[in-house]
């Protein structure tokens, strides 16, 4: 019997260097604290394997100013070339973000509460700091 090998969405990344592309952007809500919140996923471009796509995501609080940690990361990928984000009213746009691509340190984490290891993006940088051998590209 042969089995049909999909690539398959995959949120347990190992530790390392990655070039990454913004998916997907939702705003979700806390079920304890039940403040909003923004979840950003991204794809690994590469490296990544032929027979799984990992994905990263990462949370953020929403709130407004330069100093949050989403300003902060979009800083950090853009630099002070935020304008193709921001709309005419001064608010970022985040649906303009879908398509963008970046680089990234990840690590991880152990959580007694689960048996396997938890992704950390832990450094966004702009798209091209790092070389890749793209074999699975």
């Amino acid at each position: 019997m042969k089995i049909k090998i999909e690539n398959t969405p995959l949120y347990i990344v190992p530790a390392g260097e990655y070039h990454i592309v913004f998916s997907k952007i939702a705003e979700k809500t806390d079920p304890d604290t039940r403040q909003p919140y923004l979840r950003i996923t991204w794809d690994v471009l590469y490296p990544n394997t032929q027979y799984y796509q990992y994905r990263l995501a990462k949370n953020y609080t929403i709130e407004g100013g330069s100093s949050s940690e989403l300003m902060s990361d979009l800083f950090n990928i853009f630099g002070e070339d935020l304008d193709h984000l921001i709309d005419e009213t001064r608010k970022l746009d985040t649906d303009k973000l879908i398509g963008e691509t970046a680089d990234c340190f990840v690590y991880t984490i152990q959580n007694s509460k689960y048996n396997h290891p938890f992704s950390v993006v832990s450094k966004l940088l702009p798209s091209g700091t790092f070389e890749f051998n793209q074999k699975y590209r």
